[in-house]
């Protein structure tokens, strides 16, 4: 491989960390301000939204451990908000085959979210 080559490659792996870090840094606010704030406060379409925003951001970017966090997000506020269970437990599905070792905040682990975690 040539100087330039290599050069090249350095240059596209820098930019590539760089444009994750973004789309993680947006992704994990995003989650802060769904829970912290619009779950907190019952608002819970707008935590979707704002969730579901990271989620179109981080399909051109984010790495596997913040999407599942996100798919966690999103599981909380269906099951222990909208009462949705079943689409809870496979957005819980999705967040373990990204990170198996991830679980709900204990924060916001409800009944609800612990049930349908469990199912997942």
């Amino acid at each position: 491989m040539s100087r330039g080559a290599i050069a090249a490659a350095l240059i596209l792996a820098v930019t590539n960390a760089s444009a994750q870090a973004k789309a993680d840094d947006f992704a994990q606010k995003a989650i802060s301000s769904a829970l912290t704030e619009d779950y907190q406060e019952s608002r819970f379409d707008d935590a979707m939204l704002r969730l579901q925003g990271a989620l179109e951001r981080c399909e051109s970017g984010c790495s596997a451990q913040v999407r599942a966090k996100v798919f966690m997000a999103l599981g909380v506020v269906l099951a222990g908000g909208k009462k949705q269970l079943d689409d809870a437990k496979d957005l819980f599905v999705e967040a373990l085959k990204l990170d198996p070792a991830i679980a709900p905040d204990e924060r916001v682990n409800t009944t609800e979210v612990a049930f349908a975690f469990e199912r997942a």
